[in-house]
């Protein structure tokens, strides 16, 4: 078994191993483009051909495969990673060896000055100096770029004396500055590594402590919703026996709190199951309209006592029959509307449907909540939707509530595959605005098409709380 300290080693030469086959593509074409650079430029080949020839072949021949090696690394190196930088450090160790015994072999062919020692000796300085960008995730294969690379330059120069020596005293210099650059930058790349994993675990366990959060809120809620039934329903059957006028008013107020601690528990019950994702949508068939009314009835009786209007109209587009999650739907429309008849002292609430698109098997719906209550401003239209949240904390106060029926609706409209925003000004009242993609069965996508053709007109229906 793997301790923490060896996963965290293998970790990091996993991320070495990658991101020097991702940097090394460039190193590997500049390479190439400098042999054929120097095969051109330079007049070598006329004086030593054999030497040239060698040195072309083992400098292309390496830098080949050692693009062999980057461009097919996700294969190779998931079966042996050690042969896999075995093979890269080999090709690398040969072409840096190459180049440096040929550029040695310049100095001592045609000294320091001519053409063709400056050209080689310019190429040097430009390989050695892109090896840092390339090679630091690992010291030892910068050390096994470096060291061949400049090691031969250096010693022909102090072999040769004369003006070798200050050739050779520079050379020293720049490769004491690469080494010393180099182990500055590996140390730095560890640092980011080691900062990054630390990242990654305090995510994981903020994650981890977020989903334990919200499986213990879904397993508590369900556990405290039973006793609470049970404290209903025998409140509801003392009721029911003789009672003075002031035990009535007890176990009234007695029930009308276990009823709004329930509606509360719900309200976290269904917000920790949405948070956990443990909610699954259902795909069953039924009928939008009836939906509608149904729904805009069972909150009439509560419109009708505050003297609200409450309607809903439905645009002639709109199928019949749909499939999909009508309890969800259900749902988020509740939410909307029992927000708006809570924030609405005078006028009225419509809830209009019509049809935002439609194909031959999906029709996404477009509803809209209007209310003429007290309005929300601009800059808290964001601020709504988060949980726990109100657009004034006093409102908490006020009209009670938790802040969780509109993050709800929130999650659960974008399981339904839409989104939900709002257009709203203080004073004005508001209207929320959300769509849903429900599935058409194969009876209805016929007439959908056909429904198509008509026009969007909108068909009022007056709900009972209308007619008082």
């Amino acid at each position: 078994m793997e301790t923490p300290a060896e996963s965290l080693r293998l970790d990091l030469e996993a991320q070495q191993d990658s991101d020097i086959a991702r940097r090394s593509v460039a190193a590997i074409w500049s390479g190439l483009g400098a042999v054929q650079f120097i095969l051109l430029a330079g007049g070598y080949f006329q004086h030593h051909p054999l030497a040239v020839s060698l040195f072309a072949a083992l400098a292309t021949g390496a830098s080949i495969a050692r693009l062999f090696l980057v461009i097919r690394k996700d294969e190779l190196y998931g079966r042996n990673p050690a042969l896999w930088r075995a093979g890269f450090c080999s090709c690398q160790l040969v072409f840096s060896s190459v180049w440096g015994l040929f550029t040695a072999g310049a100095y001592v062919w045609y000294g320091y000055t001519s053409w063709n020692s400056v050209l080689l000796t310019f190429c040097t300085l430009g390989l050695s100096a892109g090896s840092l960008v390339s090679l630091t995730p690992r010291l030892l294969y910068l050390y096994w770029h470096l060291v061949p690379l400049l090691l031969p330059s250096t010693v022909i120069c102090l072999w040769t004396g004369g003006d070798g020596y200050s050739v050779g005293a520079m050379w020293i210099l720049y490769s004491g500055f690469l080494l010393f650059q180099g182990r500055h930058l590996n140390a730095q790349y560890r640092g980011a590594f080691e900062d990054r994993q630390q990242l990654e675990s305090a995510k994981k366990m903020a994650e981890a402590a977020n989903e334990a959060k919200s499986s213990f809120l879904a397993n508590i809620s369900h556990e405290l919703r039973t006793p609470m039934n049970g404290i209903i329903g025998m409140t509801e059957l003392a009721l029911e026996t003789n009672l003075s006028s002031e035990q009535r008013s007890l176990l009234e107020t007695a029930k009308n709190s276990a009823l709004s601690l329930l509606r509360l528990l719900n309200g976290v019950l269904d917000f920790s199951e949405v948070d956990a994702r443990r909610v699954d949508l259902e795909q069953v068939r039924f009928d939008v309209r009836k939906l509608v009314s149904e729904t805009v009835a069972a909150l009439a009786l509560t419109a009708r006592q505050k003297n609200l209007t409450l309607t809903h109209e439905i645009a002639l587009r709109v199928p019949d029959q749909v499939t999909g999650d009508p309890s969800r739907l259900r749902q988020v429309l509740v939410n909307l509307l029992g927000n708006a008849v809570k924030f609405t002292q005078s006028g009225g609430i419509v809830l209009r449907a019509g049809v935002e698109s439609i194909t031959s098997d999906q029709a996404c719906l477009h509803f809209a909540v209007k209310d003429t209550g007290i309005g929300i401003p601009r800059d808290k239209h964001e601020v709504i939707f988060q949980a726990f949240s109100q657009a004034d904390e006093s409102m908490t106060r006020s009209y009670g509530g938790t802040g969780l029926g509109l993050t709800i609706s929130t999650r659960l409209v974008e399981l339904m595959g839409g989104k939900i925003w709002l257009e709203s000004e203080p004073g004005h009242g508001s209207t929320f605005h959300f769509t849903a993609c429900l599935g058409l069965p194969a009876a209805a996508q016929d007439g959908a098409s056909q429904s198509d053709l008509r026009t969007a007109a909108l068909s009022s229906h007056p709900s009972p709380a209308a007619s008082r």
